[in-house]
């Protein structure tokens, strides 16, 4: 194991006097073990592309990890207009919002429509809310796709306002956009 773990802006000040030892070390144990994923683009077969994954795995000798162990992004499938609230306790005065809207199919016609979607509302949303109304120092929204569904995103982030309030005002403004 290396002599210490990836955190970022921890180790700045070590960094000119780390070693190549060290430096292989860490890349060695930080590769160790996990699920290599890889797109291969350019002129390449697919028997060849494999090959390459392959020879990657080989040459950082990494080790399988179990299913367990890997990171994996969950998506919750909703009712149309259901609602679902994660609230938790922080340190500190801030609070915050992020709210998704799921578009309904994924076609090239939506993509194109949440393109523009995102760049119509991004910046009336933020002067609106961040700077009319002053909510938060963080404000923003746009369009944004995982496994091939787009949706539309909002945040707030603020440390004067509730959770509540920030939706609530939010949802307020979206309301006044047009269908």
């Amino acid at each position: 194991m290396c002599e210490f773990e990836y955190l970022p802006n921890q180790h700045l000040d070590r960094a000119p006097a780390v070693t190549w030892a060290e430096t292989r070390d860490f890349g060695r144990n930080f590769f160790a073990r996990g699920k290599i994923e890889a797109v291969v683009h350019g002129h390449m077969t697919a028997d060849a592309a494999v090959v390459a994954a392959r020879g990657f795995a080989a040459a950082i000798k990494a080790q399988p990890a179990t299913e367990t162990d890997l990171l994996r992004r969950d998506h919750l499938a909703l009712a149309a207009g259901s609602m679902v609230v994660d609230a938790q306790k922080i340190a500190g005065a801030n609070s915050a919002i992020w709210e998704l809207y799921l578009l309904p199919e994924e076609t090239p016609q939506l993509r194109a429509a949440a393109a523009v979607l995102g760049k119509f509302i991004s910046e009336p949303f933020y002067t609106e809310l961040r700077t009319r109304q002053q909510l938060g120092y963080i404000v923003g929204s746009g369009a944004s796709s995982s496994l091939r569904q787009y949706l539309q995103m909002f945040v707030i982030q603020s440390s004067a306002y509730s959770p509540d309030e920030l939706r609530q005002r939010a949802d307020t403004y979206l309301a006044t956009l047009p269908e």
